[in-house]
């Protein structure tokens, strides 16, 4: 995939908080588009990226990203078609999804470490982005997230409720999209090989909800819950938590419980940067 080349005229920078434009490549083909990112700027070295679930912009983070800058620096950003970010043509796989997210990164001047968070089909993205870029990746965190091949499990099992989701995801063009591609270029089924040939070096945490409405439960919600086994199946050092009292929105209910979990995905990070830093 060719990309077009990134302006750096469109970003706007100010000293305590960083909020802007950066035109981030995309392929060729569909030219350039602008990408609406921010970041709160904390101590340590590690950088938190968020990204968000379908349908949802980084305006999701709002409580969480607060807290979370007193520890770090948070990254959140609009998706194409989503807030203030304009909108792209082509496919829309968590792949592309995910290399999309990188190439911001890099053009923003973000460097690694990455303690990736995601919600919901977020988790799916950065899943991805664990896959494509794990020398980068300090902690991987999904929130409730959409595991691998949720989408063709949810269309065999509930094919009326797939229908309807399919058509209304986000109730945007971009979220359609998004929906649609979600099984695309990640194998939802792993063999043991491709499993151990993942990156086990940094730590998993699946945050799960505990409660679920009305119109959630019975085959909707037998499906969901096999999604702890099916994450740490792609990630066999991910350990999982069920936040109490918590629907689909932990990170907005459960405020402090998904802190503490990146809380301390982050201490080991700082630990290590000052061990390196220190001289023999």
């Amino acid at each position: 995939m060719r990309y077009a080349s990134a302006s750096t005229s469109c970003l706007l920078r100010t000293a305590a908080f960083l909020l802007g434009w950066v035109c981030v490549a995309v392929p060729a083909n569909a030219g350039e588009t602008s990408i609406h990112w921010s970041v709160l700027v904390g101590p340590g070295d590690a950088t938190v990226v968020l990204q968000s679930g379908l349908g949802d912009g980084e305006s999701s983070w709002r409580s969480l990203r607060k807290q979370l800058a007193k520890q770090a620096r948070v990254f959140s950003y609009d998706r194409p078609g989503y807030g203030e970010s304009a909108s792209v043509s082509g496919s829309r796989s968590p792949c592309d999804i995910a290399d999309e997210l990188h190439h911001v990164l890099t053009d923003a001047g973000l460097h690694p470490p990455y303690v990736l968070v995601g919600h919901s089909l977020g988790g799916l993205y950065q899943h991805a982005f664990a896959q494509r870029y794990p020398d980068e990746v300090a902690a991987l965190v999904l929130i409730d997230a959409t595991p691998p091949g949720h989408g063709a499990r949810l269309q065999e099992r509930m094919p009326q409720l797939y229908a309807l989701a399919s058509r209304a995801a986000g109730l945007s063009g971009a979220g359609r999209e998004e929906f649609r591609d979600q099984d695309v270029c990640l194998d939802a089924s792993p063999s043991a090989a491709q499993v151990t040939a993942l990156p086990a070096r940094f730590p998993v945490r699946v945050l799960m909800r505990s409660d679920y409405s009305i119109l959630e439960r019975g085959e909707f919600r037998r499906l969901w819950e096999t999604t702890p086994q099916r994450w740490q199946a792609l990630w066999p050092q991910a350990s999982v938590v069920v936040v109490p009292h918590s629907g689909h929105y932990i990170h907005q209910e459960q405020t402090r419980a998904v802190m503490q979990v990146v809380e301390s995905l982050l201490a080991p990070v700082a630990e290590s940067n000052q061990g390196a830093a220190s001289p023999p």
